[in-house]
């Protein structure tokens, strides 16, 4: 039985402000099924900047995490 799980994740940001946003840093916090805090990765989105209601996407590659 595996004892850890990794992979990525994947998601899409949005600029809701009424002016561009320079270098959007996306950070996630993971935690284990206890609810314990396991790990926390941060990316930028891409593109880095985002004008006024412009989307970007966002890759995070999540290490390896314990299970319980």
């Amino acid at each position: 039985m595996p004892t850890s799980i990794g992979g990525r994740l994947i998601g899409i940001v949005k600029n809701n402000t009424n002016r561009r946003v320079d270098f959007v840093k996306v950070t996630a916090k993971f935690y284990d099924h206890g609810g314990r805090f396991a790990d926390v990765q941060w990316t930028y989105s891409n593109p880095s900047f985002l004008k006024a209601g412009d989307e970007g996407t966002f890759e995070i590659y999540i290490g390896k995490l314990p299970i319980s």
